[in-house]
Order: structure tokens, then sequence, then C-alpha cells
């Protein structure tokens, strides 16, 4: 204090994990087996056009319809619970906590609850005030609570399990907006924050765990009506996003600094139509879409 006067220690949050613990997670070799992906699962639910789904465990999810009804499956098509939200026509508008809880939005009052397996419901972030909350999830390593609004253009907004804001991201480095319409969110083992950003701004935007942009990524130079969707990471830091190329329907993978790796799934492994993904603890890819629910196996 003598030397330097008072120090100040980036925003980040107070639960974040120490970084020796993250690069224990990140030291894995990226040569990692990708097997010919594997259907292993796929099941019917009681409504149409469903576009998020969050995993429970690897035999629950929560699958989320464009009317805002989320309803808890088991693998076997079961409906074990049900919810129905203030909310219509979001896309990632759930996501489950590391505790298992749900959270959602409430979009008739701009904020983010929380429920509960008990079925108790509670109010985690209060309002987002003039911005419409978008998309939504929560952070495995920290508890976080990331938001993805609107109101003009887009912004993450990044809070503590408490409902404290903590940073917000909007524009990059030569000051330009980043997002339009973040209609999904997830975040990376290594902390950096992924968004599927909508019409008319169309890419995958990364920033890291402290909001900088990192990249951009707007599919292959052959993809020149590429609309990204359903976005989730993997175990290896890999990023999986579901796009939509003209009537062509795939899930890309691309690794940490936004680097095409391949198309993972395609048409000819009967997805159509699909908007929700997410992984399971382990490592099978779940999307949703039209009435469905199927399950993948992808590693070795």
């Amino acid at each position: 204090m003598k030397l330097f006067g008072k120090l100040s220690m980036p925003k980040k949050s107070v639960y974040e994990k120490p970084k020796h613990q993250i690069s224990i997670t990140l030291n894995v070799s990226k040569d990692i087996s990708i097997s010919s992906p594997v259907k292993s699962l796929e099941f019917d639910v009681p409504s149409r056009n469903l576009r998020q789904i969050s995993c429970v465990s690897v035999d629950k999810v929560w699958v989320g319809d464009d009317k805002c009804q989320i309803m808890l499956m088991d693998k076997t098509g079961n409906k074990l619970d049900e919810i129905k939200t203030d909310s219509s026509s979001l896309y990632g508008y759930h996501a489950v906590t590391h505790d298992g809880d749900l959270l959602y939005i409430d979009e008739s009052n701009k904020s983010i609850k929380k429920y509960t397996s008990d079925r108790k419901t509670t109010t985690v972030i209060t309002t987002t005030g003039n911005w419409r909350p978008r998309s939504v999830y929560s952070s495995h390593r920290t508890g976080d609570i990331l938001v993805g609004m609107m109101f003009g253009d887009g912004r993450v907004v990044r809070y503590n399990k408490e409902g404290r804001e903590l940073w917000q991201s909007q524009y990059d480095a030569q000051g330009q907006p980043l997002y339009r319409f973040p209609t999904y969110i997830t975040e990376n083992v290594n902390g950096d924050i992924c968004t599927s950003d909508g019409i008319p701004n169309k890419a995958v935007v990364v920033v890291d765990r402290d909001g900088n942009h990192r990249f951009s990524y707007r599919g292959r130079q052959d993809e020149s009506k590429f609309s990204p969707y359903g976005i989730c990471t993997d175990v290896h830091g890999r990023i999986l996003v579901v796009v939509t190329a003209g009537n062509v329907d795939s899930v890309h993978m691309i690794d940490q600094n936004g680097e095409f790796i391949t198309v993972l799934l395609t048409r000819d492994h009967g997805i159509s139509r699909e908007y929700g993904l997410c992984t399971d603890n382990d490592n099978n890819i779940w999307l949703c879409g039209d009435g469905e629910v199927k399950m993948y196996k992808y590693l070795n």
C-alpha cells in the first residue's frame, strides 16, 4: 500500500473457482477422438415447436416450447412436472443450475425466477429495467447468472447468484454493438461466454469471463444464410451450435478460438427443425425441435 497506493481487483464473481482448478479442466488432449454420432434415444413431447432443452441429469431434462410451457421429462418420455411462464416466443429462456434448480425468464415483469425440486418459486433477478430478457444461463463454475437482453441493440449481463450485477457486455473494442438478438447463451470451461445472436447479426459471439470480445463466428465461407440457434459446450471446451443455412439443419463444432472443427450432426443423422441443444454429464448431446427430444453419443 505504501509503494502503490490502493489496489483493486477486476470485477469477478466471488464464487469463481481458483485458476489452477480451471486449468486442470482445460488440460485435455485436443486429439480426443470424435466418433460418428449415434442416436441412442428419442421420444415425443406433448407439445410442438420446442425451443429449449436443459439437462438436469443423464436421465431427466427440462424442455420448453414456443408458448413458454416448460416440462420436466424422463428419458422414457414421461412428463414428471410442468410449469407455465408469463412469456411467449422466446428461445433460450430457461437453464438448470449446478444444484439442479430451474431458472427461467418471466417476460411479463422482466425478471428471472428459480423453480426448485420441492416446487417452490422465487425471484432471483427482480427486473431488467427497460431491457427485455431473451436468454438465460446459470454458470456451473461460479453460480453466476448470465442474461441476454434487448433494447434496440442487445447486451449480455452477468449477475451473481444473489442477483447483483457484476458486468455488462455490449460493445467491441471499436465501440460497435456486439449483439442484436441474443437468442441462446452458455459458458465454456475457460470462462468464455458464448451467445447465439440472431437476425440481423447472425453470429456466435464469444466474450471472455470479464465481458471483453474475443471473436465472432459466422459459419464457413459457403454459408451465406448461416443462422445460429441452440448453443452449448462440451467437457473439452469445444463449442456446439445448431445452425440453419437455407433449409439445411446441422450442428457445428468449433474450438475455443472460433476455428471450425467439423459439422457434427446433419439431416443424415436424423435431425430436422431442431432449436434447443445441451450436453449432459456423460457427454451426450441432447436436441429438441418439432415435438421430439433426441440424444446422441459422439465421444469415444
